[in-house]
């Protein structure tokens, strides 16, 4: 007598599930960037040949869709730096108990771009400085990051301090130990 549809149970918890597996899907496309169009397939990517002669370095884009680099000025290692962040006196060899600044100078930055500096010892990663990523666009800048012994002396040897802008690495300096 009645024309309507009959629903069991097992049915509706087959299409609730079927739902369920489709937005979960959804979300997870979503979230990889498959089809919302922020993928970076197409960009553009020029990492420097890790010498200091060539200072073009990655080039990523930011929130903006402008592009996030820097060109690096010369690599120099210190003891201490100004109010500015610049290096104070350029030194190639440190005590085993000094902190060891490694700066940038006359540095062009752009908004969005990341930086570290990762420290080698005869080869061997010790420790990546933390990221930092530039606020605004900066011009003729000192980008300064330093290394300090703690709990105990700076191995003596060959080291080599690396920079990394947007994942790639960039330009370099070495200096020694005592």
């Amino acid at each position: 007598m009645n024309n309507m549809p009959r629903f069991d149970m097992k049915g509706i918890l087959s299409i609730v599930a079927v739902l369920f597996v489709v937005a979960c899907l959804g979300m997870v496309c979503a979230g990889t960037g498959l089809f919302t169009g922020d993928g970076d397939d197409d960009e553009d990517v020029d990492v420097a040949n890790n010498d200091n002669d060539n200072n073009d370095n990655d080039n990523t884009t930011n929130n903006d869709n402008e592009v996030a680099s820097a060109d690096l000025g010369e690599i120099v290692t210190s003891t201490t730096i100004d109010r500015d962040g610049c290096a104070t006196n350029e030194e190639n060899s440190f005590e085993a108990s000094e902190p060891i600044y490694v700066v940038a100078e006359d540095s062009e930055v752009s908004e969005g771009t990341r930086l570290f500096v990762r420290l080698y010892h005869e080869g061997e990663v010790v420790e990546d400085a933390p990221e930092i990523q530039a606020d605004q666009d900066y011009d003729s800048t000192c980008i300064n990051f330093v290394f300090e012994p703690t709990g105990a002396d700076f191995e003596p040897g060959e080291y080599e301090a690396e920079f990394v802008i947007n994942g790639n690495l960039a330009d370099r300096v070495t200096f020694e130990v005592r």
